[in-house]
């Protein structure tokens, strides 16, 4: 199944290949895609499976209308929102079929996130050794805490090996301080703070240690959210009687990525946008990797050349 339009803010499409997966670290104890598939009843989440009938959809991936209406941007396109391309239930064959099909689509951005360091290191460097990893394929790790910066360092190994790439971070569910966290040679961090039930808090001192932390090495950063509003400075500070009264405040003061409808169905106000919200230290914080800018340029050469 691919969602052309996500409200994952730091993407803009997921694609499911595969769906299932299992649990690897402190990360995974409160998965969304688990939640997701036992509210729609659909099977056991651990039973991993290959879709092939969905390598077609890369058809559908075209360029995105850019935001200020002139031009187009590239679209970016998560790979496996419910599941992990590579787990170890999935042969590498089906791998195969699914970067081939990445690679024949070089206008299309893919984001190839994953927790298990040790096959994306083994897969890419037999695939990709020699001849580099195509610039429209980034790769990126989860790091939720100071427990799994090994995975960092695997995706600093990969670079060794096969060359550049665009290598990302999803620091997301940020779960504990990531003050052992080495952004050296990353092109982006993702940060974030759990959301849904039984949500652990993220400290707002962890995101602006991992904001720092990047921005010294160079990294490009997207502060997706603070996952709840307990986590946000601006809702601490609010004091309000009631959570909507909160929300308003913290909105009031200053976030950005959040607002306040009227449900249509019920009259009463809702809560949009950001989970949490997401604005650190009044900044809408929303950087790209050099080659995102880099491809747009070239696709909008490619579809408007100069007269």
């Amino acid at each position: 199944m691919a969602v052309l339009k996500t409200h994952i803010s730091w993407t803009n499409t997921t694609w499911n290949p595969t769906t299932g997966c299992t649990k690897v670290s402190a990360g995974c104890n409160n998965c969304y895609a688990e939640a997701i598939f036992k509210y729609r009843k659909v099977r056991d989440f651990a039973d991993v499976q290959c879709h092939h009938d969905r390598l077609r959809q890369v058809a559908d991936f075209a360029p995105l209308p850019a935001d200020d209406g002139k031009g187009v941007k590239p679209r970016m396109v998560f790979v496996n929102s419910m599941s992990d391309l590579m787990h170890e239930k999935i042969p590498d064959t089906f791998r195969d079929d699914t970067f081939d099909r990445m690679e024949a689509t070089p206008d299309t951005i893919y984001q190839v996130l994953t927790k298990r360091r040790g096959i994306l290191r083994r897969y890419i460097e037999n695939r990709y050794r020699g001849r580099g990893v195509p610039p429209n394929i980034w790769l990126g790790v989860s790091v939720e805490d100071n427990q799994v910066t090994n995975r960092i360092d695997t995706l600093r190994r990969l670079k060794d090996s096969v060359g550049g790439f665009t290598a990302f971070l999803s620091v997301e569910p940020l779960i504990g301080t990531p003050y052992k966290h080495d952004y050296r040679v990353i092109e982006w961090v993702l940060i974030g703070g759990e959301s849904g039930n039984n949500a652990r808090p993220m400290a707002v001192e962890w995101a602006r240690l991992a904001r720092d932390k990047a921005r010294g090495a160079g990294a490009g950063v997207w502060m997706k959210q603070f996952g709840t509003w307990l986590n946000n400075p601006l809702y601490q500070r609010a004091n309000g009687p009631r959570h909507i009264d909160r929300v308003r405040q913290a909105i009031d003061a200053g976030e950005k990525l959040a607002w306040i409808v009227t449900d249509r169905k019920t009259g009463k106000p809702r809560i949009e946008g950001e989970k949490g919200g997401a604005t650190l230290d009044g900044e809408i914080i929303h950087d790209l990797p050099p080659y995102w800018h880099d491809l747009k340029a070239s696709l909008n050469r490619q579809l408007f050349p100069p007269a």
